[in-house]
């Protein structure tokens, strides 16, 4: 039994396609939390609060991208 032993197991690393994939996972998350808050800001309903909502998603969302193309260049 390996919790007997000391030894770890670990998982693999992921691969950069892997990566690459849950990033994009995650942008499409922040799509869909993005859904309510354009909503009232198109039917001229929105509040301070969704605008703020949808600039943090937006930072997050570019953070995101920036990293996928990180992992796009990278050799």
């Amino acid at each position: 039994n390996w919790y007997l032993t000391g030894y770890v197991p670990t998982k693999p690393k992921p691969s950069k396609e892997e990566k690459i994939a849950e990033l994009k996972r995650q942008l499409n998350d922040l799509d869909a939390k993005s859904a309510r808050s354009m909503r009232a800001i198109l039917s001229e309903t929105a509040t301070d609060a969704d605008i703020t909502f949808l600039s943090n998603l937006e930072q997050e969302a570019e953070d995101l991208r920036r990293q996928i193309k990180e992992l796009q260049d990278a050799a």
